[in-house]
């Protein structure tokens, strides 16, 4: 199987990288990916700190950066237009995992609370993380960081939009299916920021991070659907869309009306009783980054 190690990663979403690799549609691969804070915090002496005080002014003067992500993956057949399929066959974790927050960091909403930075570095032992003596909890591995090239500018791993991105969704596990628009030849798939448990919102900015091996396939679909404006997420049990932006009222309707449009578009509805059916038992569920998701279960689709 081919395999591309971590060390091939960016920071950005760009299609003026070279690929890194080359697969057929349906061809199963493998890429490492690095944890969100690069690697850079992999102890507890790490974590100390003074280290960490390094860690930051390296990072604000831009000799670090932030989330990346391995690729990119040119796919054979996808041509701007297309859509492209991508689901994630297994994720694999590399112990330990960090969280964290940053005192006065924008992104940690609830710093102001705390008077200094939090580092916690947690083993992953046998499917549980170890937050303490006392809680260990149930791996639940995503892929919090993946899209495909957007259609002119270079945009930073660390955001969401159109093109996927940093949507931090606990759903893109293994299993699901994303499906993402193709705006450049072989569509230049990236992927990252793996997390071994998320929690909806993300509240400090960070989850479980965590390196890791994920092996993905991914086939094209020719012509983007007409409903398609965010990108969507299949799993066996529910079809969701995920749109990102603010202020989030507006980012939850149009995350629901790309949901209400697909349900017209590929499973017969009427756009009507799609919206009303949605009221009833779909939900709208942050994610992270100012992402939210609407979810339709499909035991309702018929």
């Amino acid at each position: 199987m081919k395999y591309v190690t971590r060390d091939h990663v960016s920071y950005v979403f760009w299609n003026g990288l070279s690929p890194v690799l080359e697969v057929e549609p349906g061809e199963q691969f493998i890429l490492e990916t690095e944890d969100a804070l690069s690697g850079r915090v992999r102890s507890e002496a790490d974590a100390q700190p003074e280290a960490m005080a390094r860690f930051n002014a390296e990072r604000d003067a831009g000799r670090i950066g932030a989330n990346p992500v391995t690729g990119p993956v040119f796919v054979r057949g996808a041509e701007p237009g297309d859509s492209l399929a991508v689901r994630i066959q297994a994720i694999e974790l590399e112990s330990p995992g960090v969280t964290r927050f940053r005192h006065g960091h924008a992104h940690a909403p609830l710093c102001y609370l705390f008077d200094e930075d939090k580092v916690k570095v947690t083993p992953v032992i046998d499917g549980q993380v170890v937050f303490n003596e006392r809680i260990r909890i149930p791996i639940r591995p995503m892929v919090g960081t993946i899209g495909t090239a957007p259609m002119m500018e270079a945009l930073a791993s660390g955001r969401a939009g159109i093109h996927g991105g940093n949507m931090d969704v606990p759903d893109i596990a293994p299993g699901a299916t994303v499906l993402l628009p193709v705006c450049h030849p072989g569509a230049l798939l990236f992927a990252g920021d793996v997390h071994a448990v998320m929690g909806d919102a993300e509240i400090c900015n960070t989850a479980i991070e965590i390196r890791s091996r994920v092996t993905l396939s991914a086939r094209v679909h020719k012509g983007r659907p007409r409903s398609m404006m965010w990108p969507r997420v299949e799993t066996p049990d529910a079809i969701m869309t995920v749109a990102s932006g603010t202020p989030l009222d507006q980012t939850l309707q149009a995350a629901f009306r790309d949901l209400i449009l697909w349900m017209e578009e590929d499973y017969g509805w009427d756009r009507a009783e799609a919206y009303l059916l949605a009221t009833q038992v779909a939900d709208g569920r942050l994610c992270s980054n100012l992402a939210v998701r609407a979810i339709m279960p499909k035991k309702y689709l018929g």
